[in-house]
């Protein structure tokens, strides 16, 4: 496993084994895990759903704008959360297919948003320059450990209960139709 300050450089696409994607478990979180694995490389896990705490509702986070948030504030909507940074390479191929993911979750209330450690200054050049149109946060205060994120990028799927349906680690397509499928079922769910 790579250290957390690294970053999954790889575009290789490894193949799932039988016994990953029955670990996976069956219906939509195992397939969208697999669908992830399939579309991109690195390490997508359903199954043991982790919910969210007190202190994870706390982590602070402010906008490029300069407005501080929570991830409290998203609670009780469907969250795509991916953390990145802009030296990653993996990190910057993955952005627009999140904003695909996004576009395609238009009339749900479901909130995609990208989060970066590094310094408002940086940030704020690399999304102008990139034209990046997505809501993108910085820490405020230090990431949760029990979130798990060890390696950039990783995104979280996380349901209205504050439940992590889904953890990918690397880089994936979120704007593949099967996994727009898989966040609007999520996004369904009441």
């Amino acid at each position: 496993m790579l250290p957390p300050t690294g970053c999954l450089a790889r575009p290789l696409v490894p193949k799932p084994s039988r016994k990953a994607v029955r670990r996976w478990g069956r219906g939509a979180a195992g397939a969208a895990a697999a669908i992830l694995l399939i579309a991109g490389s690195g390490e997508a896990q359903t199954g043991r759903v982790k919910a969210l705490g007190a202190d994870d509702y706390r982590w602070q986070l402010v906008s490029l704008r300069g407005d501080t948030t929570s991830l409290g504030a998203w609670r009780g909507k469907v969250v795509v959360l991916n953390l990145w940074a802009t030296w990653c390479r993996v990190c910057i191929t993955e952005l627009p297919s999140l904003m695909a993911l996004r576009d395609s979750l238009s009339g749900t209330d479901a909130v995609v948003a990208a989060v970066s450690a590094e310094s408002a200054e940086r940030v704020r050049g690399f999304v102008a320059k990139r034209r990046i149109d997505l809501p993108v946060y910085l820490e405020w205060s230090p990431m949760p450990k029990s979130l798990g994120v060890l390696v950039l990028p990783t995104t979280l799927v996380i349901d209205r209960d504050g439940r992590i349906v889904l953890r990918h680690q690397g880089l994936a397509d979120w704007g593949r139709p099967e996994i727009v499928e898989f966040v609007r079922e999520v996004a369904g769910r009441e």
